[in-house]
């Protein structure tokens, strides 16, 4: 999922904010069903368009190239919305020829680009850049699929199903980064994890074919069932004193059983999936880099 802005003004995209008359958002171009879920703009519907990357784009006649952020803040007053908005620097520019020429895979529509508006469209945006082979934006790592059951994975991720969309989003910026066979995430890998004694099979993962695991952690984490037997693992590592395989990723802060207030853990709340993403890249920069000494 991302969210598309396209803007008349030609200086947009430079400062950080823009303003969006409501008739012109996420109701044009726009599914039906993304529409219900989202025109209102609730607060938990701004919790989740905040976690979507953005592309922010100008009308054709602009000419000029789109980039790429994440929406920080969202104000409606009367009869129009104030988008927030932090330019991702690292990304490359996106000339308009070549966003032109990604319509189809970006799900932009005919004419699309000659209207102010906001749109919300359910493609992954940085696997399609991907695909497009775009500098910058290039995948890394085998596509075809690899056996769980004997695979070693750079890292494995733990959360609850409250955070799916945010850490979904963290998972796609690694399969980017490292190769998606080098991320375990349940989505990637649903044919082969409808089993019997899925419990110990996840036990195995975790703790022996698992370079560095990322936990992300709220108060919904240990009231779920799944959540206790991958902690149990998480736990097992800690007492063999081998703290470099763990890293927290907070939501909140709900108490965990075996996490001390002297525990370090990256705020989920100030950081957009990207960035924690490229966070845990560094970390298994690290272990790769350990490994190799």
């Amino acid at each position: 999922m991302y969210n598309l802005f396209i803007t008349a003004n030609c200086e947009a995209w430079n400062g950080s904010s823009e303003k969006f008359n409501v008739t012109r958002c996420l109701c044009e171009y726009t599914d039906d069903a993304l529409k219900e879920q989202f025109s209102d703009l609730t607060d938990a519907s701004i919790a989740l368009l905040q976690q979507y990357p953005c592309l922010f784009a100008h009308e054709g006649s602009c000419g000029k190239p789109a980039r790429l952020g994440y929406i920080t803040g969202i104000t409606k007053r009367k009869q129009w919305i104030r988008i927030e908005y932090r330019l991702d620097q690292e990304s490359p520019l996106i000339p308009i020829d070549t966003l032109t020429q990604l319509e189809w895979d970006l799900d932009i529509k005919e004419w699309e680009m000659n209207r102010t508006h906001w749109a919300l469209k359910e493609v992954d945006l940085y696997t399609a850049l991907a695909h497009a082979n775009i500098e910058g934006y290039e995948a890394k790592g085998p596509l075809s699929p690899v056996d769980i059951a004997t695979s070693v994975f750079d890292v494995a991720l733990t959360f609850s199903g409250e955070n799916r969309v945010y850490v979904q989003a963290v998972a796609e910026r690694l399969a980017l980064l490292l190769g998606r066979n080098r991320v375990f995430f349940d989505d990637f890998y649903k044919p082969q994890l409808a089993r019997p004694n899925l419990d110990t099979f996840l036990q195995d993962i975790y703790l022996k074919r698992s370079r560095l695991i990322v936990v992300f952690l709220c108060e919904s984490y240990a009231l779920k069932d799944w959540c206790g037997i991958e902690f149990r693992i998480v736990r097992e590592i800690i007492k063999q004193r081998e703290d470099d395989k763990v890293m927290f990723v907070r939501h909140d802060n709900g108490h965990v059983d075996g996490v001390f207030s002297t525990d370090g853990y990256i705020d989920a709340t100030q950081y957009t999936p990207k960035q924690v993403a490229d966070m845990i890249r560094e970390r298994v920069r690290l272990k790769q880099n350990n490994i190799e000494d």
